[in-house]
């Protein structure tokens, strides 16, 4: 699984799930809601990795996991529908994708070391989720917005790959169904509620609001790097040096990093950035007023909405400096969030279309944060306990890091995508945060 070492897949069969149950009349139209709207159309890609679970063979496994998707289908109707523009969703029960491979190796997730350089994970996925096409060449199978591909290996151990459409939600969206798929798989019916409707209440949709697509990914790579709790320690004291009260782990993490990045992009004497900006994707669920649903994660949804703040190249870059941006940046929405939502998704979208002429300006380097801490995605378990690992694939955004729990949820890994030459760049700290090497 290391970027050295080639994976021996054999696709085994292709097979549509539908819901165990059809869904009612009343239910057929899913409207996206203005968020949806906006949201780039891609996949959502997680992989979760299992070692030996314990079953009596491998068409056993497969047929009970498909047994379980069609009944988790049945409670996720708009996961077995077909994407129509980008305005609503048909649920007419078409059903998800559901790939059966062989992997001819061993599952050994010793393989994903500190720093390794991840670009042959994508077969584990059932399709590329950030092709590069628009509405007149895009491929049939992309209107199907869930993708399953569950990937056998000799040792026993699965590789369980899904690929989600963005327009029907975030990585909330998606956890929340593996889990309850896991609950449904393992025999566990309390599976709690789930809420279609809120984002659409809160940020109604306007018309004529154009798809967005992600552009290739040229002379990119992925590393990921652990902080463990002691390494988020040690940056913690310096976010409290430089007048961070309680500073969280994700906090201290992404100033660590971001530091890192712009001094990367600064030392090179190529570089012509003027301005750093630092863009984070906040999670708006917790702060929204919900009723009746003592779970925010139940919405499904793109409710996620992106905070950026830039900074001058000629400002000396301190990492005091650094960390108050992005203390500010992820809690702007805090206080931008109730006016945009007494305003409207038409005030939003004006806010946006600044931002994105902003965001044009070819002097900007941008480094893009989205973090998965605080989901539970190492909770996912179908009966085989928990996975021992979990991983994604590469944005293509230059400067993009995934954050997301370690599987004892106390630490942090950072998933970077960065050019190659500028990855090579980043000092070793990166990888082994002793006292002597950490200094902002």
């Amino acid at each position: 699984m290391g970027s050295d070492r080639k994976i021996e897949m054999i696709i085994v069969s292709e097979e549509i799930i539908k819901p165990s149950s059809p869904t009612p009349e009343s239910l057929r139209e899913y409207k996206f809601s203005f968020l949806d709207q906006i949201v780039v159309t891609c996949y959502i890609p997680a992989i979760f990795f299992y070692q030996n679970p314990s079953f009596s063979s491998s068409s056993t496994v497969v047929d009970h996991l498909k047994k379980s998707l069609s009944n988790t289908l049945s409670k996720f109707y708009t996961f077995a529908g077909r994407i129509k523009g980008n305005s609503y969703l048909l649920c007419d029960d078409s059903g998800a994708l559901f790939i059966e491979a062989r992997v001819h190796s061993q599952l050994s997730h010793q393989a994903l070391q500190n720093g390794t350089v991840f670009q042959n994970l994508n077969p584990y996925l059932g399709i590329e989720p950030y092709a590069d096409c628009d509405a007149s060449s895009m491929d049939e199978r992309r209107n199907i917005p869930l993708i399953v591909k569950v990937s056998l290996f000799d040792c026993g151990g699965v590789a369980i790959g899904v690929c989600m459409s963005h327009k029907l939600g975030d990585l909330a969206t998606i956890i929340n169904f593996m889990n309850i798929w896991g609950a449904l798989h393992r025999g566990d019916a309390k599976t709690g509620n789930l809420n279609l409707y809120l984002g659409y209440k809160y940020f109604p949709p306007l018309e004529n609001i154009p798809q967005s697509y992600m552009g290739p990914i040229n002379n990119l790579v992925m590393k990921r790097f652990v902080f463990d709790k002691e390494k988020i320690a040690e940056i913690k004291k310096l976010m409290t040096s430089s007048n961070i009260s309680n500073p969280t782990r994700v906090e201290s993490v992404s100033t660590f990093i971001w530091k890192h990045i712009v001094d990367v992009v600064k030392s090179k004497k190529s570089s012509k950035t003027k301005i750093f900006v630092l863009s984070h994707a906040v999670n708006l669920r917790p702060r929204i007023s919900i009723n009746n649903s003592p779970d925010p994660n139940t919405i499904i949804g793109a409710n996620f909405s992106v905070v950026s703040h830039g900074v001058s190249s000629e400002e000396e870059m301190k990492f005091e400096d650094l960390a108050k941006v992005v203390r500010n940046c992820i809690r702007k929405i805090d206080h931008e969030l109730p006016m945009i939502i007494e305003n409207g998704s038409v005030y939003y979208y004006n806010i946006l279309g600044e931002a994105m002429g902003f965001f044009s300006k070819p002097d900007l380097g941008l480094c893009f944060f989205s973090s998965w801490c605080n989901f539970p995605v190492y909770e996912v378990d179908y009966g085989w306990g928990k996975p021992v690992s979990v991983g994604t694939v590469a944005m293509p955004i230059k400067n993009g890091v995934n954050l997301m729990d370690t599987r004892d949820g106390e630490g942090i890994e950072a998933w970077i995508t960065m050019s190659e030459d500028e990855m090579a760049m980043l000092p070793h700290e990166l990888l082994s945060l002793q006292n002597s090497h950490l200094h902002p």
